[in-house]
């Protein structure tokens, strides 16, 4: 159960760092001096591996999950559910309103911080309300309150 919670709190983790990653596009210049292509790098890099090493270790619990329980969850993908708990609901709405903004800073010109943020924040909310939404977090949960 433990290292389950782990592996969750893992995977949180990596996608936090491959959303936020996009901030490193304020330092980072490919033509610059040193420090501002290796800010450049260092955006690809965390975001690319924070994603793989992130869902790798989904797949995992995943795994584990399926050989832990006897019997099969029914429940439909995490992508197409909505409200399912209280942390999956503070995602949505942050999603939600995270996509209406970055919507309307590519219509209205708008400061690139409030973009970038907008952006990275819809990332993550949507990485948050697929996972959160989910059959995985479901089993954690349930798991937990069996303890």
């Amino acid at each position: 159960m433990k290292q389950l919670k782990n592996m969750m709190g893992i995977i949180i983790a990596c996608l936090f760092v491959s959303s936020f990653s996009i901030f490193l596009v304020f330092a980072g210049d490919y033509q610059g001096e040193l420090i501002n292509k290796i800010c450049a790098y260092a955006m690809g890099i965390a975001f690319w591996l924070g994603l793989l090493v992130g869902y790798a270790v989904f797949i995992v619990f995943n795994k584990k999950r399926k050989q832990d329980t006897d019997t099969k969850m029914k429940q439909r993908p995490g992508i197409v559910c909505f409200f399912s708990n209280r942390y999956a609901t503070f995602f949505d709405v942050l999603l939600a309103i995270s996509l209406i903004v970055t919507i309307v800073c590519l219509i209205v010109p708008s400061y690139e911080v409030i973009m970038i943020t907008a952006l990275s924040l819809c990332l993550f909310s949507f990485h948050m309300h697929s996972i959160l939404n989910g059959i995985n977090f479901k089993y954690l949960t349930e798991v937990q309150k069996e303890r």
